[in-house]
């Protein structure tokens, strides 16, 4: 995959921005990876092992914040 694959397009970020649904869900997928990544801490068990754990309710808000700042960005301002 080359890397111009793994941006989200100009009119998926305008009809975002616009409060479309479905280019909502385009931009959070494109970040979901990046979400659960930082959603995850590592815990130490009572035997010494690492165990990755999510945090589940992190990954909602994180989108949550997401959104709001979707719906707030001004692709007009210079």
């Amino acid at each position: 995959m080359n890397r111009h694959e793994c941006r989200i397009s100009y009119q998926v970020l305008q009809a975002a921005i616009n409060g479309d649904a479905e280019a909502i869900q385009k931009v959070i997928e494109h970040y979901e990876g990046y979400i659960k990544t930082i959603s995850t801490s590592v815990m130490v068990d009572e035997f010494g092992n690492d165990q990755y754990v999510t945090d589940t309710y992190l990954i909602e808000v994180l989108k949550l914040h997401l959104v709001t700042a979707i719906l707030k960005f001004d692709l007009n301002k210079e």
